[in-house]
């Protein structure tokens, strides 16, 4: 509804000399990437249809015709991305429970857990975070490999600061 409110409203509104219509299309996408959502791209969808819709709205205050092109797109956008994402191997685990790993990974540098104390950490942060059984082992290797992967250009958005990360990887060193 935000998506197609944006896409409406910001191509209507005619807010900018030119390209209202582009950055009409790309706000549309910016509350379905905030809920993790397939981002809309109007795949296999003809100017002339677009254009069509848009008049729609401008001459007759119609939006039924723009709203069959969002959802014909749309789906033909799901269809196409669920396809990548296939030849890609997605690994869900790791999507899903994004922001709980990360909050764990920085959680561990900021207080310097190492070994043991890691471990431990890692394994009651499972059960507080309510991870499901069927995929608690998975989500420990995403949370160890990202450990071992870290290093100062992935510590954007973790809220750590490189001395803090250069702390954690002598610390960790020593174990």
């Amino acid at each position: 509804e935000q998506s197609f409110f944006l896409l409406v409203h910001i191509s209507y509104l005619q807010a900018f000399a030119d390209v209202n219509k582009r950055t009409a299309r790309l706000s549309a996408n910016i509350s379905l990437i905030k809920d993790n959502l397939v981002p809309l791209a109007f795949r296999d969808v003809g100017v002339q249809d677009y254009m069509s819709a848009i008049i729609a709205i401008y001459e007759l205050q119609d939006i039924r015709p723009l709203i069959d092109l969002y959802v014909y797109s749309y789906l033909r956008t799901c269809a196409a991305y669920d396809s990548t994402i296939k030849s890609l191997g997605f690994d869900e685990v790791r999507v899903r429970f994004r922001y709980k790993r990360r909050e764990i990974v920085r959680e561990i540098i900021i207080n310097g857990f190492a070994g043991v104390q890691l471990e431990e950490y890692i394994q009651s942060e499972v059960i507080k975070q309510n991870i499901p059984k069927e995929i608690k082992k998975r989500f420990i290797e995403d949370i160890l490999e990202d450990l071992e992967q870290i290093n100062e250009s992935r510590i954007a958005g973790l809220g750590i600061s490189p001395d803090q990360l250069t702390k954690w990887l002598k610390l960790r060193s020593k174990n």
